[in-house]
């Protein structure tokens, strides 16, 4: 199981879940594969299911912890991570 530190920046790949269409009944050709997704981020919590990232942080931290861009990503669902360095 990966784990992360609180304050490290990551580049995680991991399975999104997902839904054809809009709602309502449908007719289609049953699509049954996975969607890949690709985020980085600074890691702002984590859990023995979760870890929750953040694209945006503003540099002045004297003013709080202002972010934005907040994912909680379920560990199950992460294929690989990379903590990434020589980055603040």
């Amino acid at each position: 199981m990966f784990q992360f530190t609180k304050g490290k920046i990551y580049y995680i790949i991991w399975a999104d879940h997902w839904s054809d269409g809009e709602g309502g009944w449908q007719h289609h050709e049953d699509s049954v594969f996975p969607i890949y997704l690709k985020s980085i981020g600074w890691c702002t919590a984590e859990s023995d299911e979760v870890v929750r990232i953040v694209g945006h942080m503003e540099q002045d931290t004297t003013k709080g912890p202002n972010r934005s861009g907040d994912i909680t990503i379920l560990k199950g669902a992460i294929k690989q991570a990379w903590e990434l360095t020589n980055v603040e």
